[in-house]
Parts: structure tokens; sequence; C-alpha cells
């Protein structure tokens, strides 16, 4: 199975990948902004891991909720 997770929960923006059991994960400890490297991020380890989006089983997301005071 294949899957890439992906963490934006706190001070580290990780991007996790497992083919076949064999794990290779990239971070970047940034305070805001995970959104400018979250797609670079996925889009490298994907490359550097030989492997095809469409041959992703799972996407596994961990993430923040935060609560707008009025």
């Amino acid at each position: 199975m294949n899957l890439l997770a992906i963490d934006t929960s706190c001070d580290i923006c990780s991007v996790t990948i497992s083919i076949n059991g064999n794990i290779d994960s990239k971070e970047v400890i940034i305070n805001k902004g995970h959104s400018r490297y979250l797609a670079p991020l996925v889009d490298d380890i994907i490359h550097e891991n030989d492997i095809k989006v469409n041959n992703i089983n799972a996407i596994l997301l961990s993430l923040v909720l935060v609560r707008l005071k009025n």
C-alpha cells in the first residue's frame, strides 16, 4: 500500500510517503505559511520516490482547526 501523510498542525510542515513500507519524509520548520511550502514538498517527495499520484492509495492529513473570535 502507498500512503502520503501531510502534517500542518504545528510549526513543522511535513510530508511523508510510504511505498510498500519504505518511508521517506521531508519537513520545513516554520511558524506560519504552511500552504506556501506544502505543494513543493509533496511534488519533491513524489518525484524523488518515482511514484505517480494515481498510485497513492490514501492521503492522511493532520490539521488544526482554529476558531476565530467574533
